[in-house]
């Protein structure tokens, strides 16, 4: 250690002897830092007494979590744009190289510990530094003495590999690509701070993690790159891809309070039966206005904005910090057989009649409340959000406009690139542009549901989908998961 660092480190000491000796209590340093910067906070509060139990909780919780992207400043490692010279789907080919964006905590290191590597999946590679501060990767390393990594995928984030998001320079998002990067990563890699020890993959052993898509991700590089990595961890992973998922809402029929499900059921049977059964009738406007949506010219669209509720099972979470209650909101206005808002008084002849229509005239006195229920849930969690806009504007899926911007704020054509060319039927016509393949009308997410809550008629069953373009070594292993029906609701309007 130097004389300049010596020199530091008896000036850090006597700045907390005397913040001691001013607040007339020792501290103790044989902390981590967050726990350090908490008792400093602690000692600040004792010396500006706050009595109000609201406002303590407030600066607590403000105290308390730290910036996680200055706690863990980005770093970038420069790889190549293209792996694969010899491929012809990646012509013309470069030799350019870009930032990819990684962070990292060291803080439970010790020699001969592992690397242990998050990949960040289809989102900013920020969103996943929770999981380095006290999830999943910081559990890893302290349990193994390991250096924990978040890496982001390319093209997501701010690791952007072409100076747009047009379809010609996407050609080289694909997930061959990507695990090469993160192959590359761990050849090459030297951390700041640490650049004295080599902790590349050729002394040091390697352990990828990822959820979701980047769980197959990891599962994928593990097969493909066994020299470079020791082992994977694939949490969720989807290694296949299967046409109209509509197993995804099994979990909500099976596990979601009864009176919920049911409701879900048979309300929207209503709406099938009037959207379908009743096409070319006066009932599918009814059907619209009455929802407040009567100036959505399609019934796709319309479908498609009043079915968001259902899908709201995926944000419960133990941890209540990151829990999402909105779906027990969804499941209390819809199981109330109670008419819950005055202000639907109205519509309420009319949802009467809309239920008849849709087959269901025996139970109309309490399916015709929930009806309005479900419509008032719709006009505050949906309609509410359309403002200075017209409807189609606000939530159609056929805006051939908007999908033709192709600027880097365009990430949402980031993950519809990558289903729409590796994980799609080959059975599609040619992906000329990804306008081409919205404008089908596969970003629509229509309503599809039984009569009677059995598994048997739950849902219609789709075949297969076979493989496209899949990391090539690999392509017998199976895709991994069409993710449309949550596209459709991540809706960029």
């Amino acid at each position: 250690m130097g004389t300049a660092s010596l020199r530091g480190l008896a000036v850090a000491a006597a700045c907390l002897v005397q913040i001691a000796a001013a607040l007339n209590r020792g501290f103790r340093t044989s902390l981590n830092l967050r726990d350090f910067k908490l008792q400093v906070s602690m000692h600040s509060r004792e010396s500006h007494a706050v009595t109000d139990p609201g406002q303590l909780d407030e600066r607590l919780e403000a105290e308390e979590a730290p910036d996680l992207e200055v706690l863990y400043p980005a770093r970038t490692l420069q790889v190549p744009v293209d792996h694969f010279h010899n491929d012809s789907i990646y012509e013309p080919h470069s030799d350019d190289k870009f930032p990819l964006r990684y962070w990292f905590d060291a803080s439970h290191y010790r020699k001969g510990g592992p690397v242990i590597v998050l990949q960040g999946g289809e989102t900013s590679g920020a969103d996943r530094l929770p999981f380095l501060q006290k999830g999943i990767v910081a559990q890893l390393a302290q349990a193994t003495h390991g250096l924990g990594v978040i890496l982001e995928h390319r093209y997501y984030g701010k690791s952007y590999p072409t100076p747009d998001f047009s379809t010609a320079n996407l050609r080289f998002l694909t997930t061959d690509q990507a695990v090469a990067d993160m192959a590359y990563f761990a050849k090459h890699v030297k951390f700041p701070g640490l650049e004295h020890l080599d902790l590349t993959s050729s002394k040091n052993p390697y352990i990828a993690y990822g959820g979701s898509y980047a769980g197959s991700f990891v599962a994928f590089l593990r097969k493909l790159y066994p020299d470079v990595y020791w082992g994977a961890i694939a949490s969720s992973g989807v290694p296949e891809a299967i046409y109209d998922y509509w197993q995804y809402y099994e979990a909500a029929r099976l596990y979601a309070p009864r009176d919920c499900v049911v409701a879900t059921q048979k309300l929207t049977h209503v709406v099938d039966n009037i959207l379908i059964g009743k096409s070319g009738t006066d009932y599918v406007q009814r059907l619209k206005t009455a929802f407040g949506l009567g100036n959505l010219t399609r019934s796709d669209d319309f479908a498609n904005a009043i079915s968001w509720g259902i899908s709201g099972l995926q944000g419960l979470n133990w941890d209540p910090a990151v829990n999402d209650t909105d779906f027990g909101y969804y499941c209390n206005n819809l199981s109330s057989t109670a008419q819950l808002y005055p202000a639907t008084t109205s519509v309420k002849s009319e949802a009467r009649e809309l239920v008849k229509a849709g087959g269901y005239g025996g139970e109309v006195d309490h399916l015709a409340n929930q009806l309005l229920n479900y419509i008032s849930y719709v006009n505050a969690t949906t309609l509410q959000t359309c403002r200075n806009k017209t409807q189609d504007a606000c939530f159609t899926g056929y805006n051939s406009t908007f999908h033709q911007l192709d600027d880097l704020k365009q990430d949402w054509r980031l993950w519809a690139y990558q289903y729409c060319f590796e994980y799609a039927s080959p059975d599609l016509p040619p992906l000329r542009t990804l306008t081409d393949f919205l404008q089908m009308g596969l970003f629509s997410n229509r309503l599809g549901s039984p009569s009677q809550p059995t598994p048997a008629n739950f849902a219609p069953y789709r075949p297969r989908v076979h493989l496209n373009r899949l990391p090539r070594s690999i392509q017998h292993h199976g895709p991994t998961a069409d993710r449309a029906h949550q596209q459709a609701r991540r809706s960029p309007y």
